[in-house]
């Protein structure tokens, strides 16, 4: 299991940035499970795929960066 980290930021007019952090197999797996977890917790709808989920935290003002396993950093 790797341990992948994914900068956010929200950008409305009380901005803020934080990093979810995962463990997983493969960047695909911690993908599948940080969508899952936002959507849940945010009760969003559920996204197609990682562009779909990009796009609809865009709507909610929050934009994310690039995931990285934290052993490449």
């Amino acid at each position: 299991m790797n341990t992948y980290i994914l900068p956010f930021a929200n950008i409305s007019s009380d901005p803020s940035v934080w990093n979810e952090v995962v463990r997983a197999r493969s960047i695909s797996e911690a993908e599948d499970k940080i969508m899952r977890e936002i959507t849940e917790d945010w009760d969003l709808d559920i996204p197609t795929d990682w562009g779909d989920f990009k796009d609809i935290l865009f709507k909610e003002n929050v934009i994310i960066g690039d995931i990285q396993d934290i052993e490449e950093l």
